[in-house]
This record gives C-alpha cells, sequence and structure tokens, in this order.
C-alpha cells in the first residue's frame, strides 16, 4: 500500500512539473511591425550567421533555399510566435529555420533604449552546397 501511495505522488508531481505554461511575450509598448532591413534599428542579434546542426534522423535537402519566417522580438529579446510565410523548396528548411530562430539572441539596438517590440518579417537563406 505503501508502495503504491508513494508511486501516485511521484507520478503527480512528474505530471505538473512537465505541464508547465509557456512564457508570455513582455510588451512594454504596442508592437511596430517592421521589415528585415529595418530590424538592425530595433534589435541585433549576437550571432554572426545562421549554422544549422544536421540531424541524421531528418535530413534537410541538399542545393539551396529560404525560408521566410514572421516573428515578434519581445521587450526581453525573445523570440515568440514564428511562422513560416514561404519556402523554397517548400518546407524543405522550414523546421532547420524555426529551430535556429529559437538559438538566436537578441539585444536592443542603441537607437531602441525602450526595448520596443517588434514584428518582423525576415528570410534566411540555406546553402547545403558550394555552387549555390
Amino acid at each position: 500500500m505503501f508502495r503504491q501511495t508513494l508511486f501516485i505522488v511521484f507520478a503527480a508531481v512528474f505530471v505538473t512539473s512537465c505541464a508547465t505554461t509557456p512564457p508570455e511575450p513582455e510588451l512594454t509598448s504596442d508592437i511596430v511591425v517592421i521589415d528585415e532591413a529595418q530590424r538592425a534599428d530595433y534589435w541585433v542579434t549576437r550571432q554572426d550567421g545562421v549554422y544549422v546542426k544536421v540531424n541524421s534522423r531528418r535530413p534537410m535537402p541538399s542545393g539551396c533555399g529560404h525560408v521566410v519566417l514572421q516573428y515578434v522580438i519581445d521587450s526581453r529579446g525573445d523570440v515568440f510566435n514564428a511562422t513560416v510565410l514561404e519556402s523554397e523548396p517548400p518546407g524543405g528548411f522550414d523546421r532547420a529555420a524555426l529551430a535556429q530562430l529559437t538559438e538566436w539572441e537578441y539585444v536592443p539596438a542603441e537607437s531602441n533604449p525602450g526595448r520596443t517590440p517588434v514584428q518582423v518579417t525576415e528570410t534566411v537563406e540555406f546553402k547545403t552546397r558550394d555552387d549555390c
């Protein structure tokens, strides 16, 4: 009986710890809609480029491609609501682009001391061969 009770308590704690809600975006003001050329006026990333780790279970297509992403950068510099608007080849690099986007660390640009949140549409290029 004691083992059964202990197991039930352990299972309940485990299930509730796994059921955490995702964080909400922090918005210090209204979201400003911008294009990728304006992003550096609001937020800059610490990464120099996109380097995607290849998962052998889900290989990416070889060749060239791009993914157009739309996402929100909140007042903390965190990315939310990322969606794929377009991709070439269709669906080929979508998962890799979305996964890499979550790795980017944004810091406010000098011209954005108020940490204005933005919605940006940005194109990510992929080149898995040198002849692209």
